[in-house]
């Protein structure tokens, strides 16, 4: 009996049930094979469910570091500087080839020029 407000009200019945209550068992490694066999893939994989986790992690938190170091198109630092000075050794080496011609020509238009008022002047 609940008293409530000085008045006693009765309780409320029960119901009876009729089936005993149905107790199941837990899933488990040592009564389901499936389990098992993925419990065992789990433990096998562990390191690299790790490492892809915590270098996805180093990915999202440290973006600017690692556009530093690949250069920002997967390259390391050390490739891409190695490729920037592979093309200006080319390109300097293209410019003195030029250079070169373009002096010679330069002498070769002096000489004849040299050779025109020097004759001139005989």
């Amino acid at each position: 009996l609940v008293a409530a407000a000085g008045v006693l009200l009765p309780a409320p019945a029960r119901r009876a049930s009729a089936a005993a209550p149905v107790v199941r068992e837990e899933p488990n490694a040592e009564n389901t094979p499936l389990i098992a066999e993925l419990l065992e893939r789990s433990k096998a994989n562990k390191e690299k469910y790790d490492k892809e986790r915590l270098d996805e992690y180093y990915r999202k938190n440290y973006e600017d570091y690692f556009k530093l170091t690949e250069g920002g198109r997967g390259r390391s630092r050390r490739q891409a500087t190695q490729e920037q000075d592979k093309e200006v050794e080319e390109l300097l080496a293209r410019w003195r080839a030029e250079d070169k011609a373009k002096s010679e020509a330069d002498w070769a238009r002096l000489k004849e020029q040299l050779k025109e008022r020097l004759g001139r002047s005989e």
